[in-house]
């Protein structure tokens, strides 16, 4: 429950390490994953933690829980050495880029096992900020700046060409997995399965359940500052659990069944003809995330930094991620790629009747958590069935609340009394009134190209709602519905693999649940 597309659904039984099942929660709607109990390592050992490659100085502890959201780098724990940063960019002409991804073609084609190994880089294109590079996170703290407040470019960000270059490639059987030291929920995003996905560093929008292993993916950061496996005040729909944030801190172990399944497919791609990793966006530092793709055949890295491990790679690509994956897609299919990405909003609309009969309306995400893309809601009020102050796209031309922080929520008031007619002591028969509820959604940029400089405002969305329960009624009636919105269109470019939005399209609602 997201505002883009919905992640797949899982087949009924997953095969391997992911468990045994998945099912949509009727309750919440989201999707949820079943995992089996975390095993005891032999021995007792534990699995690697997030570590650099050289010691560093690492806080004890995780910074305080704030009362406003953090960003992402202000949650972990301080850490002495953030390792190399801000190399410069040495990017290879473009006819020696395309003769190089030709030759990573065939090496699709041969290989017995391809995996993904995707690091910050990947996201750039998104208007997500990186770590290490020449403007990234880390290098500006050693330059003097502070580390960013709360991003919402992470919340709204939509995937880039690369990553649903991934997707149709693990869907065309060209590729078998994704390891990524990612935390934005991209690859879920671009419709990635989860058991082709093994997620080392945690997810920003993900919780887990602490009794059964349910996981959760969120629309919006699932916690205020949490990170480090904290609880999020929430419980899991199918035992009742505990829910806790699936972020990693410097010190944290790495996932167990996601480092496990990294392993597997690295030894894979060391036995099987033709192995491949290929690592896009990654300056390779990180352990032991860095060594699992040099244990193939062949290691292929593409990025515009030179790499600590560029001696060990068969081939070194320095162009655009973006750019790199639109030539592979096309010499692989034959043609020049097409992809786009719809941008898609479940809004949970629940009224109630107060004591003083005005109507109590709330609007959230699907799950009851903050909807990110949207910014506030405009002209929220009550109007006829035949009321006439509307313009001509529908939208309440005078009037109404406006409401501005989530949850979004407001009261109408009670509707008036019928007037006394004219030399008459009976009142008018009082008419249908206030039987709709009339309100204008508007939503937060949506960023596109690198550090979000073609970020766009889509277009206000209207909405006008009958009602099913009767405003200045018995106190306590109450309903609730999902309104499935359809956002923006964003399209690529398929020889460079820009991210552009279409121009052309409107937002508009694609499905009305029924009020329940």
């Amino acid at each position: 429950p997201f505002p883009f597309p919905p992640v797949r659904r899982p087949p009924a039984d997953l095969a391997g390490a992911f468990g045994r099942g998945s099912k949509i929660s009727p309750a919440a709607g989201s999707l949820l994953y079943r995992r089996q109990p975390r095993p005891r390592r032999p021995g007792g050992a534990a699995p690697p933690g997030r570590a650099m490659a050289e010691e560093g100085k690492r806080g004890t502890s995780a910074p305080a829980r704030p009362q406003q959201p953090l960003g992402y780098a202000k949650r972990l724990s301080p850490h002495g050495d953030k390792g190399r940063c801000g190399a410069k960019e040495k990017p290879h002409a473009a006819k020696t880029v395309g003769a190089k991804v030709r030759q990573l073609a065939e090496w699709v084609r041969e290989a017995g096992c391809c995996v993904f190994h995707t690091g910050a880089g990947i996201s750039t294109a998104a208007g997500i900020p990186d770590f290490r590079g020449a403007d990234g996170v880390w290098t500006r703290e050693k330059q003097g700046h502070g580390l960013p407040d709360y991003e919402p470019c992470w919340d709204n960000a939509c995937p880039t060409f690369a990553h649903l270059a991934i997707t149709r490639m693990v869907e065309a059987g060209l590729a078998q997995h994704c390891v990524s030291q990612n935390v934005d929920g991209l690859h879920l995003r671009a419709g990635l399965e989860r058991e082709r996905l093994s997620e080392l560093h945690g997810n920003l929008f993900m919780e887990g359940c602490e009794g059964c292993g349910m996981e959760y993916m969120r629309a919006h950061s699932v916690d205020l500052g949490g990170v480090g496996f904290k609880p999020t005040g929430r419980r899991c729909d199918a035992c009742g659990g505990v829910l806790r944030d699936k972020l990693l801190d410097w010190d944290d172990e790495l996932p167990e069944r996601d480092y496990e399944v990294a392993q597997d497919v690295a030894e894979r791609c060391e036995t099987e003809t033709g192995g491949l990793a290929i690592c896009l966006g990654t300056s390779m530092q990180m352990v032991p995330a860095r060594d699992l793709p040099c244990q193939a055949k062949r290691l292929v890295i593409v990025n515009l930094q030179p790499t600590i491990r560029d001696r060990k790679a068969k081939l070194v690509i320095r162009a655009t991620i973006d750019e790199v994956m639109a030539k592979l897609l096309g010499e692989l299919e034959g043609r020049k790629p097409s992809l786009e990405h719809h941008v898609r909003a479940q809004l949970l609309i629940a009224v109630e009747v107060d004591g003083s009969g005005g109507l109590s309306v709330r609007m959230t995400g699907e799950d009851g958590l903050p909807l990110a893309i949207l910014r506030c809601v405009e002209g929220l009020r009550l109007v006829r069935e035949d009321c006439a102050k509307t313009s001509e796209d529908g939208a309440c031309s005078d009037g109404g609340l406006t409401l501005e922080d989530q949850p979004f929520a407001g009261t109408l008031p009670r509707p008036r009394k019928p007037a006394r007619c004219a030399g008459s002591a009976k009142r008018r028969k009082v008419e249908a009134a206030a039987r709709e509820l009339c309100f204008t959604l508007v939503f937060h940029r949506i960023p596109l190209g690198k550090g979000g400089c073609r970020s766009f405002v889509p277009a206000a969305l209207p909405l006008r709602l009958a009602l099913e329960v009767d405003p200045g009624g018995a106190s306590g009636a109450r309903r609730q519905r999902i309104v499935q919105l359809e956002v923006a269109r964003i399209v690529y470019d398929g020889d460079t693999g820009d991210a552009m939005r279409d121009t052309g399209y409107v937002p508009a609602v694609q499905s009305l649940g029924e009020w329940v």
